[in-house]
């Protein structure tokens, strides 16, 4: 596989340096604070009661409007796509843990995502090490992903795969909180077909939705979230929220004359946002939102404003089943039209079923000013120490000025686990897409292999 580091060396150090500066500045407290202080949230702690229905968000997605609490953002893990609940694996030195760690065999159909398509057998060593320090109103998450791999008689490398996740929230007064948010993601080009592209975690009943048609190149993403929240009473709340995202991708890794015209790409997004929210009872909760975003492409030079107004409502239909609705008008100045999303979350012993549609601007893995629809399905079950996982995404990408690039993506898994935290696994993986924009497919992988991942027992 061909990347291109020198593009990103800047961009990498700085990041490492801030995180590593900000663990300095505060880890001595927060050493202090997890032994001292009893009111730190349990991350390895599921909910007892179902928290809310499943969620289309993007955990990379520069453009998205956060919709969960500022003082309670989501870590996600890049081995997994789900969630970290702990702060310390057994496998751990201070605050450095390893957390996973993976030894697959495969085959390719279409190893480097070229015409013609070249086959191979490929063998994959990583892991995943997370450094964490939290206190009382900080936290800090830096996730490392190194990987080692052997295809078609050649040895390879990435060590740059990387995420830092910062937060910070402050009560301003009884009634007003302020959260920030810094996330960082840098995602090399290289075998990313190991996870799902629609990850829900049934514990808590949200998901996380990664970018589909992130393939054959870098990719840096950067998002920084200003939250400000009032409580207006024991039933309403009110919102503000800005958001600054940054997305960079790479050229295509096959530089072939065919491919030539997928150069490096580039977005600045910035929304501001006001939301309102009412629980209508234990089971139920509306709320109004309306955004404002403006995106710009240093490249081509195309800027692009965005309004919409939505109407959200979530429903507890049962103890077990989670509904999700947002729907509302967006519009600019060469169109109008609808946006939202519809989520249905199915959850039962060891298991669940999760199905998802949005239509909206967020980062697809392709750099569009206009809207995509999105579809997504996850089913998963364990039984006994089988266990039992398949996803399907289907994205449709659309432009202003050029074909509609859509594409599909198949994740199918069985694995045995030998204990709670290894297990034995044999996976299929199916990618294909068309368009402006088409990536070469159709790519077809059949793995197997065993897995150590740490995962902290729920306590209910």
């Amino acid at each position: 596989m061909i990347y291109d580091k020198a593009t990103y060396h800047r961009w990498i150090g700085s990041r490492f340096a801030i995180g590593l500066l900000v663990a300095t500045l505060f880890s001595v407290n927060a050493l202090n604070a997890q032994q001292d202080d009893s009111n730190v949230q349990d991350s390895s702690r599921a909910p007892d009661a179902f928290v809310q229905p499943i969620l289309t968000q993007n955990g990379w997605d520069p453009n998205a409007t956060p919709a969960e609490p500022s003082d309670a953002p989501k870590v996600i893990s890049l081995e997994s796509g789900l969630p970290l609940r702990a702060k310390l694996s057994p496998v751990h030195w201070g605050h450095l843990s390893l957390f996973a760690a993976n030894l697959v065999g495969a085959y390719d159909s279409n190893f480097e995502m070229r015409q013609p398509a070249v086959g191979g057998q490929e063998t994959f060593l990583s892991g995943l090490i997370v450094y964490s320090i939290q206190n009382r109103r900080s936290q800090l998450d830096l996730q490392y992903m190194p990987i080692v791999w052997a295809a078609n008689g050649e040895l390879g490398s990435n060590f740059t795969s990387q995420a830092v996740d910062l937060t910070h929230s402050r009560s301003l007064s009884h009634r007003w909180t302020l959260g920030l948010h810094d996330q960082f993601r840098y995602s090399p080009n290289q075998f990313y077909w190991t996870n799902s592209t629609f990850s829900p975690d049934f514990a808590s009943g949200t998901a996380t939705s990664n970018p589909i048609f992130l393939v054959n190149r870098n990719a840096l993403l950067n998002n920084f979230d200003l939250q400000l929240d009032h409580k207006i009473n024991e039933r309403d709340q009110l919102g503000f929220s800005f958001d600054e995202g940054f997305v960079r991708l790479s050229q295509n890794a096959d530089t072939t004359a065919a491919t030539s015209a997928v150069g490096v790409d580039e977005q600045l997004a910035s929304t501001a946002s006001v939301r309102w929210t009412r629980t209508l009872n234990e089971r139920s909760t509306m709320g109004v939102n309306y955004g404002f975003q403006h995106q710009y492409n240093p490249y081509s030079g195309e800027s692009i404003d965005y309004q919409n107004a939505e109407i959200a409502y979530t429903r507890q239909l049962r103890p077990s089943i989670g509904l999700s609705l947002e729907a509302g008008p967006s519009w600019s100045h060469q169109f109008i039209t609808l946006q939202g999303s519809l989520a249905l979350f199915k959850s039962f012993h060891n298991g669940g079923i999760a199905a998802s549609f949005s239509r909206g601007t967020n980062f697809t893995g392709l750099i569009s000013s206009s809207y995509n629809n999105r579809y997504d399905l996850s089913f998963s079950r364990l039984v006994h120490r089988l266990e039992f996982q398949a996803s399907y995404s289907y994205v449709q990408q659309s432009y202003l000025n050029a074909k509609q690039t859509d594409g599909g993506m198949i994740n199918a898994s069985i694995g045995y686990r030998l204990t709670r935290n290894w297990s034995a696994y044999s996976s299929y993986y199916y990618f294909n897409s068309n368009g402006s924009q088409s990536l070469f497919g159709p790519r077809q992988v059949m793995a197997a292999g065993i897995r150590w991942a740490w995962t902290p027992a729920y306590k209910r």
